[in-house]
Order: C-alpha cells, then sequence, then structure tokens
C-alpha cells in the first residue's frame, strides 16, 4: 500500500533531520575546566551549564562565590561550539565590563575551548576600553587575550 504521507511531511522530516544534524552532539548539562594563570596566579576552575536547542547554546558562567553570567550568543554547527559571555571584572579601582568570545570543538567527551578576552568598557559610564595594548607585539596580544583550555561533562 502507498503512503499518504505528501510533499510537506516528507520535507518537514528532511528538515528535521537536517537540523539535528547541523547542531551537532547535545551539550545540555554541566561543564567543569581549569584555565591557567599567568605569572604566578594560580588556575582558576570554570564551570558552564549549556542549554542546547537544535544549533542555539545558551546557559550560564559560573564563577567562585556562587556568581553567574549568562551564555549568549550561542551556537553549535556539527561539533564546533562558539559563544559569549558578558562579566564584572575589577582591575584596580575600576569595575570594567568584559566580553569573553569562546570557540570550542568537540572531542570525543569534552570541548576543546579558545576563550579570547574580546570587549571591554567601563561600567560606570560606559567608555570603551581598548582590549590591546599599543605596546604589545602580535604574539604579546595573543598572549595576553587568548587562553585555550578543556571542557569536561561533570
Amino acid at each position: 500500500m502507498r503512503s499518504r504521507a505528501g510533499p510537506r511531511t516528507s520535507l518537514a522530516a528532511l528538515a528535521a533531520i537536517l537540523v539535528q544534524g547541523a547542531a551537532g552532539a547535545d551539550l545540555s548539562g554541566f561543564w567543569i575546566g581549569t584555565i591557567a594563570q599567568r605569572g604566578r596566579a594560580a588556575a582558576r576552575d570554570v564551570s558552564f551549564q549549556f542549554t542546547q536547542r537544535g544549533g542555539d547554546l545558551g546557559g550560564k558562567s559560573y564563577q567562585s562565590g556562587g556568581l553567574s553570567d549568562p551564555v549568549i550568543n550561542g551556537s553549535v554547527v556539527d561539533s564546533r561550539i562558539q559563544f559569549e559571555v558578558e562579566t564584572l571584572e575589577q582591575f584596580g579601582n575600576e569595575i570594567t565590563i568584559v566580553v569573553y568570545k569562546f570557540r570550542g570543538q568537540l572531542d570525543g567527551e569534552g570541548i576543546e575551548v579558545t576563550r579570547e578576552r574580546a570587549a571591554m568598557r567601563n561600567a560606570s559610564n560606559g567608555t570603551r576600553i581598548p582590549v590591546r595594548r599599543p605596546e604589545d607585539s602580535d604574539e604579546e596580544d595573543r598572549e595576553r587575550r587568548f587562553t585555550s583550555f578543556r571542557l569536561e561533562r561533570l
């Protein structure tokens, strides 16, 4: 007997398969890692709670002391992820809003991630603060603004 499913049903099924394939593995859940610090500073633990809906990635980034920041502008395509976190940091006597961009590659049970300090602005007046120091070489800039680490599912 011939199926009565028309072209719409077939197209809807194909679209669902393509969206699922584009999104890759489901990353929803808790992920933890450690970011090495420069100089004498101790390594910092990081944790994320990801929520994935298709190719969209959201969730929270947790800091020590129980504070959290939302994961924004996140996406998952195949085994690649990217997202941003906007957080408050203190530099001397100044409170600064820092935007970090994260890009990663899922490999087996973990994610190899690179974090970039992408933008900064003064929290009280919104003045943009350069993320690159004028005296830095390209290598010094990369070393200062980019950090790579691994996340493991908790």
